[in-house]
């Protein structure tokens, strides 16, 4: 690995940890608008450390006779219930993932280029409930 490459990673990371420690160092009482932001922040930085192309995802079947209808975000590709996109642009990647996020969906990161495999954090809700749970649990200082 070349020390530029090491240098990229080692950047790369610290943004992730970062991300990480503004995501659960939040309580649950916070807006959408907010848990949003940092769940996108986090995927965004953990999506960088595995490839150079951002990938994100939502659960969305987008097959001809969804019930679903239309996605209501635009996509690159699909497989099967996933849709996503794949970019180089943290902008595109960060409005994408705001938009699936505050409309419900659970954006994830995708660690392979044809949409198989991620990780993620699901749905603001989601999210919030664990905040919620993880401090309820702290002890009493």
């Amino acid at each position: 690995m070349s020390s530029k490459q090491r240098d990229r990673d080692a950047r790369v990371n610290a943004e992730r940890q970062a991300a990480s420690r503004v995501t659960w160092g939040l309580d649950g009482t916070e807006t959408d608008l907010v848990i949003a932001e940092a769940i996108t922040d986090y995927l965004i930085a953990a999506a960088l450390l595995q490839h150079p192309t951002i990938r994100l995802a939502i659960i969305f079947d987008a097959r001809k006779r969804s019930k679903e209808g239309p996605c209501p975000l635009p996509f690159d590709w699909r497989r099967k219930n996933t849709v996503g996109i794949k970019t180089s642009d943290r902008e595109v990647a960060r409005d994408w993932c705001m938009k699936a996020l505050l409309l419900g969906y659970s954006a994830f990161q995708c660690w392979h280029s044809d949409g198989c495999g991620g990780g993620g954090m699901g749905t603001i809700a989601d999210h919030r409930q664990r905040l919620i749970e993880r401090r309820d649990r702290r002890p009493a200082a």
